[in-house]
């Protein structure tokens, strides 16, 4: 093989490598995000028993008190952009070699994109 041919091999190996990366990282923070997600359900019944006690009408009048309701949902949404993040950089590295992938392994990633 000539040093041309297998340079073009290793710089390939090494954008497959690094698309594998974007999309393991993609899923563990999607995964993380879910879980963020579960976690500031929890936070907000808590901080809404404590603080509203039960009542609506407490939160409405105090606009700060829904501001620190919605707090506990910033960690997963950032999450979720994240994943988007990595998975639309895996989907672009991998557009290149995407003759020689399957019509059916293309619609899985282009699903997937989406959340």
């Amino acid at each position: 093989m000539s040093k041309n041919a297998e340079s073009a091999a290793k710089l390939e190996f090494e954008i497959k490598q690094k698309a594998k990366e974007n999309l393991v990282r993609s899923k563990l923070y999607k995964i993380a995000s879910l879980v963020c997600m579960i976690i500031a359900l929890f936070v907000v019944v808590f901080l809404y028993e404590a603080l509203a006690k039960g009542d609506p009408v407490t939160v409405i009048k105090n606009p700060v008190l829904l501001g620190i309701l919605f707090l506990p949902f910033f960690p997963p949404f950032f999450l979720a952009i994240l994943s988007k993040k990595k998975r639309r950089e895996a989907i672009k590295m991998l557009e290149p070699y995407c003759e020689t992938m399957s019509a059916s392994e293309i619609q899985h990633l282009k699903e997937e994109e989406g959340f």
